[in-house]
C-alpha cells in the first residue's frame, strides 16, 4: 500500500494476525456480503503503530495492490464536506 506515492505497507496475508478465511467467517456473523464487498485486514506498517507516519487526510491518494488481482486507487474525502467558503 502506498499513500501519495510513498510506500506505507508491503507485506502479505501470511503476516496477518488472522488469516483471510477467518476474517470472512467472522465478519459474516455480523453482516451480509455482496460480490463487491471488501474485507480489510492490517499487516505491519499501519499509522497507529508508527508515530512517524501520519493518519490519512482529505486529498491523500491511497493505492492498494493485490497480486493477481490488480491495484485499487482511492482519494480520501472529508466526512465534513468542503468547508472552504
Amino acid at each position: 500500500m502506498s499513500v501519495n506515492g510513498e510506500a506505507r505497507q508491503q507485506s502479505s496475508t501470511k503476516d496477518m494476525v488472522f488469516d483471510p478465511f477467518y476474517l470472512v467467517w467472522y465478519l459474516s456473523q455480523y453482516m451480509s456480503s455482496n460480490p463487491e464487498t471488501s474485507s480489510i485486514g492490517n499487516t505491519p506498517g499501519v499509522a497507529l503503530g508508527r508515530p512517524d507516519q501520519p493518519y490519512l487526510r482529505p486529498g491523500d491518494v491511497v493505492e492498494l495492490s493485490v497480486t493477481a488481482l490488480g491495484t485499487q486507487r482511492q482519494t480520501i474525502a472529508s466526512l465534513m464536506g468542503d468547508r472552504t467558503g
